[in-house]
C-alpha cells in the first residue's frame, strides 16, 4: 500500500481498491490472502480513493474508518486515519475544509504524542501548522479588524463599537475603512454579510 501511494500508482491502486471493497465492513485483521488490513477496511479504501482523485469518496471512507477504529479502540489507526483525512480535506480546501482539517490534525498530533508515535506526531504537528498558515492567509484581516467586522454584523454603530472596545471612534472608522478596502467591499451592509458568512465557515 505504501509503495502504491508513494509512487502514485493509480492503476495498481484501483486494482487494490476493487479487491478491498468487499471487505470494507470487516474490522480487526481482514484480508484477501494477498492484502491484510488491520483496523477498519475503510482507511486503506480512503487512501486509495484519494490517490485516484475521488476526494468525496475518500472523505466518506475516512469518516467511517475513524468511527470504526474508535469503537475498536484501535488508537494508532485512528491517528493515521485522521492524518490522511486532514490531508484530503486540505487538498480539497472548500468551505470549512481547512478548519476541519486543522481540528483533525491537532487531534492526531495529541493522540500520537500520547501513544509515543513520533513520526505521525511530527507529521500531524507540521500539517496543523501549515493549516494555521493557510487559514490565516485566506483571511487577510487582523484580529482587531475581524472583531470590528463581527460587531458591525451585530448592527453596532462606530460609536457603540468604540465604547465596547475602549477605542476612539476615529480608530474604529479607520478599521472599518481598512477592512472594506482589504475585502473590496463597498459599505457596512456588505461587511456585515461577509462577517456572518465568515463566522459560519
Amino acid at each position: 500500500m505504501e509503495l502504491i501511494i508513494a509512487f502514485r500508482d493509480t492503476e495498481t491502486g484501483q486494482a487494490w481498491y476493487d479487491l478491498l471493497v468487499p471487505h470494507s465492513a470487516e474490522a480487526g485483521a481482514a484480508g484477501t490472502g494477498l492484502v491484510v488490513v488491520y483496523g477498519s477496511g475503510h482507511w486503506p479504501l480512503g487512501r486509495l480513493a484519494d490517490l485516484a482523485g475521488r476526494t468525496g469518496q475518500a472523505l466518506e471512507h475516512f469518516a467511517q474508518a475513524a468511527a470504526v477504529n474508535t469503537r475498536l479502540g484501535a488508537r494508532p489507526a485512528v491517528v493515521l486515519t485522521r492524518l490522511d483525512w486532514a490531508a484530503a480535506l486540505r487538498r480539497r480546501a472548500t468551505g470549512s475544509d481547512l478548519a476541519q482539517a486543522r481540528v483533525l490534525a491537532r487531534q492526531a498530533a495529541a493522540e500520537a504524542r500520547r501513544l509515543d508515535m513520533p513520526g505521525p506526531a511530527e507529521r500531524a504537528e507540521r500539517l496543523a501548522g501549515e493549516l494555521e498558515q493557510a487559514i490565516a492567509a485566506a483571511n487577510p484581516l487582523t484580529r482587531r479588524e475581524r472583531e470590528i467586522a463581527e460587531l458591525v454584523s451585530d448592527g453596532l454603530t462606530n460609536r457603540a463599537i468604540a465604547d465596547r472596545l475602549v477605542l476612539s471612534e476615529r480608530t474604529v472608522e479607520g478599521h472599518v475603512r481598512s477592512t472594506l478596502a482589504k475585502l473590496q467591499l463597498n459599505n457596512r451592509t456588505e461587511l456585515a454579510a461577509w462577517a456572518l458568512r465568515d463566522t459560519d465557515s
